[in-house]
Formats: C-alpha cells, structure tokens, sequence
C-alpha cells in the first residue's frame, strides 16, 4: 500500500485521517524523499535535451534611451535637484484639493444666488408688464377723454350750462390723469432705485463670498494638513505593530521549525534504525562473528507460522468499496491466515474486535488506564487499525495487511506472520520513539454479542472459534 500512495503521490484524505502523527510524519519523509528522486530524473533527462529554438518573431524590438555614460538613462525621482520631497509633493496636493473645494461650494453658492435672481427679475419682469398695461390703459382712456372732449366741443354751443359741466368735468378729470401721471413717475422712480439697491446688494454678496471662500480653503487646507498628519501617526502605529508582530510570527516560525526539524530527526532515525534491524534479521551468526554487529538490545524472535500463501481469484481494489467488501475479504483470506486468533489455545484473542469506528473504539479506551488497546478490522484499507490508550487521548495506528504479512502503515519496521505476533512484539519494544507506545492490557468486548460475530459466521469451512 505504501508503494502505492509513493507512486500515485496521492492518498486518501479519509485514509490519512486515521494515521497517526507519527505515522504521517514518516509518510511525509518518504513522500519528499520520492519527490527529490522524481525530480532528479527529471533534470537529467531536460540535461540531455537539446536546446529548443527560439523562433524569430519579426523585426520590433525596444531601444532604450542612453545616458552620457553609454548606459540605460534612468530617472529616479527624489534624487534630482529640482524634485520636490515627498511632504512638498503632500503639501502641494492638499493646497490644490483645498482651492478646489472652495471653489466648489463657491460655485455653488453663486448657482443658488442666479437661481434668486431669476426669479427676481421675473418678479420685476412682471411688474414692468403691469406699468406698461397701466401706461396703455391711461393712454387709451386719455384718448378717449379727447374724443369727448371735442364732442363737447362740438355740442359746447347747445347750452351754456351744459358747457361749463363738461368744462368741470374735463377738469376732473385732467387732474386725475394728472394725479396718475404722478403716481407712474412715482413708480418707475421707485423701480429705479431697487435695482440700484439690488446691484449694490449684489456686489457686496459677491465681495463676501469671495472672503468666505479665502477663509474656506484655509480651514479645508488646515483640517487636511492635520489629518495628514493624523494618518501619518497612525501609519508609524501600524508599523511598530507590525514589526512586534512579525518578531513574535517569527519567534513562532522558528520554534515551529526546530520542532519540524526533530521531527523529521527522529523519523530518519527510526527509519535508519528499521532498516538496520532488517538486515540483522538476514545476517546469519558467522555474519554477525565475522563483521562484529552487535543485535539490537531485548531481541523478540517470534517463529513465523507456515501459513497457505492468499488465494486470490482476481485483484481486488485499491481500497474497499464497503462494509460487505471488508466481511468477505475478512471471511476468504484472513480466516485461513487465523487473523485475530491465539495460537496455542485457536481462540479469538481478547484485543481483537470487528468492523468498528474509530469514535467506537476511543469510547472503549477511554476509562481505561494508559497501555491499554485493541485491534479492529478496518473499512478504509484492507487491514487493520491499532487503537492505543495514551495518557491524554487515544491514538490509531494502521497495520496493513495487503501483503503476505503484517505492518504498520508509514513505518518500515519488522514485519510480522500474525497479527499475534505482532501483538506480542510490541508489548517489548515501542511503536514508534517519539510516543514511546507499549502495549500492555487488551481492551475485551463490552457488549453480548460481540462486535466480531459477523466476521466468522457463514464459513463453511470454519468453524466459529469459543
């Protein structure tokens, strides 16, 4: 399975869930290790290619600009001369921006004072209008006055009395058309004067607005000058944060580094150190004699078992498919291996269980004290998972099975015949360095019946151990 996951770099996410952290920072080695051979290759053979061509793409091209010294010229701003410094460039700006909003809102406030005097002048407008048909009724009623008053004339000589009535009358009414000549005059004397008055009015709003707009740009100049400055004390905080922050992100970055690194230290070594009691394990006792390797301290030797090789009919998949795929591989080809069975006695071991989860099994171990464990038949691969009671939590290890014997997944350690034996070397030697795991007390079954019970019915060929 382990040369699977290094040749598809790829594993199951669900699959790398149930690894511990030992076991994935192993895999993680071995996954860096293939990537750095992949890549030699690589580079060897681009080494040997011959080198591509690169096809004409016409005739442009870019002519850089040459200073006196035959160079690029470059201009960089701030080092002539004559270039203004960044707070005469921000100075220049907030003048500019300031004189621009006053004159903003003063052009706002000459829009509102035409919008008045529109509509002033169309009042005017409409008392001229009045005066002019005032004008032409007087003049119609003095013409019409005329056209009596000839009449009169002209009937003056029918009766004295009759003409000094009329003469009365064309008194009265001279004097009123009199009197309303006056009252014209009066009139457009007074028109006269209130537009002399608007236009003086008009010149001194233009003389204040034009003072108010001076005093405008100075505050707008003023209030941005200050929160400049304001955003410039901010930009100082932020980066004496900034720079606290980063000390303390890379105080953290190195710790985490370090830890990374004797991690990694510890990995190697223990793969160093599995490799090593491999070879011992090949080595006869001249071997030993004759290059003077010294066994590793408390060996556990286990006689392997002379079990009938796996009968396969076809291949299966990579991983199960589901919870009947896990039974009948279970039931065809680990039951001839006697997996989860005591060897002297042929019965079910008390550390074996059946297809449980990893949830279910943490909730066997968790009033158990620390040594305490199980082995359950896995649905993710085809093999096994270790479930371990630390002093803190539990911790899951796979042992795969695909093979001809057994393993833990992610660790090239000493294979195994039986999952027993298995079992039994490590209740010696630990798991893994880092955690120092040794199993000491098989968790049994908490409940009747037991959670195996499905995987060694329905064989006709075996019977179901007590």
């Amino acid at each position: 399975m382990l040369q699977q996951i290094l040749k598809d770099m790829y594993i199951d996410p669900e699959l790398l869930a149930e690894l511990s952290d030992h076991q994935k920072e192993l895999l993680y080695v071995k996954m860096r290790e293939e990537q750095v051979r992949r890549y030699k290759i690589w580079e060897e053979k681009e080494r040997k290619k011959p080198p591509k061509k690169v096809p004409k793409k016409g005739n442009k091209k870019v002519v850089w600009l040459q200073g006196r010294d035959g160079c690029e010229w470059v201009w960089v701003m701030g080092h002539h001369k004559d270039d203004l410094t960044i707070e005469e460039i921000l100075e220049r700006e907030n003048k500019e921006k300031a004189r621009s909003l006053a004159e903003k809102e003063a052009q706002e406030k000459r829009k509102k004072q035409e919008l008045e005097m529109k509509k002033k002048e169309k009042e005017e407008q409409e008392k001229q209008r009045k005066l002019k048909e005032e004008e032409e009724r007087l003049k119609k009623e003095e013409e019409e006055l005329e056209r009596i008053r000839k009449k009169a004339e002209a009937e003056a000589y029918a009766s004295l009395k009759e003409l000094r009535l009329q003469k009365e009358k064309l008194a009265r009414e001279e004097a009123e058309k009199k009197k309303k000549e006056q009252e014209l005059k009066e009139k457009m004397e007074q028109l006269k004067r209130e537009r002399e008055q608007k236009e003086k009015e008009q010149r001194e709003r233009e003389e204040q607005l034009r003072k108010e707009e001076e005093v405008r740009r100075e505050e707008l100049y003023m209030s941005l000058k200050k929160i400049r400055e304001e955003q410039k004390k901010a930009a100082m905080k932020e980066k004496d944060q900034a720079d606290k922050m980063f000390e303390v992100q890379l105080r953290e970055s190195k710790r985490a580094d370090k830890n990374r690194s004797n991690r990694a230290r510890i990995a190697r070594e223990e793969v160093r150190r599995s490799r090593m009691s491999k070879d011992l394990t090949n080595l006869s006792i001249q071997d030993v004699k004759d290059k003077k390797i010294v066994p590793p301290e408390k060996p556990f030797e286990v006689d392997k078992p002379s079990l009938p090789p796996r009968k396969r009919q076809a291949p299966r998949p990579p991983k199960p498919t589901g919870h009947k795929s896990v039974v009948e591989w279970f039931q065809k080809e680990e039951c001839l291996r006697q997996a989860g069975l005591l060897k002297n006695s042929q019965e079910i071991a008390p550390w074996f269980h059946g297809i449980i989860t990893r949830q279910q099994a943490e909730y066997l171990l968790y009033p158990q004290s620390e040594g305490h464990f199980l082995i359950r038949v896995s649905n993710r691969i085809w093999g096994y998972a270790l479930s371990y009671r630390d002093k803190e939590r539990a911790k899951h290890f796979l042992i795969d099975a695909s093979g001809s014997m057994y393993s833990f997944f992610g660790q090239d350690q000493k294979d195994h015949a039986s999952l027993e034996d298995l079992v039994q070397f490590h209740m010696h030697a630990p798991i893994s360095e880092m955690g120092k795991e040794i199993l000491k007390t098989p968790c049994g079954q908490a409940a009747d019946p037991p959670d195996y019970q499905e995987l060694f019915s329905n064989q006709a060929n075996h019977e179901t151990p007590l």
